[in-house]
């Protein structure tokens, strides 16, 4: 999810939001692993043992230009 703020956001304080979400959906904390057999198997997983917390799934960044924006928006996308 891709925000564009007009004024000051407080991270921590979205993270913990985000991390009230996490463990209040459970489809949210669904996620695939690859089997030795190389097919992927979905699992639950505790977002906040498993992943670590929501902060670390909270990124903040400025961007100077659209080519910077494309950029980590790749960044973003392969690291799912």
């Amino acid at each position: 999810l891709l925000l564009d703020v007009q004024r000051p956001v407080e991270a921590p304080l979205l993270a913990r939001a985000l991390e009230a979400v996490q463990r209040h959906h459970d489809g949210l904390n669904l996620s695939f692993r690859q089997q030795a057999d190389h097919r992927w198997q979905q699992v639950y997983r505790d977002a906040i043992d498993q992943e670590g917390p929501a902060a670390d799934s909270l990124w903040v960044r400025d961007v100077a230009d659209d080519a910077a924006l494309v950029a980590l928006c790749e960044q973003a996308q392969r690291s799912l």
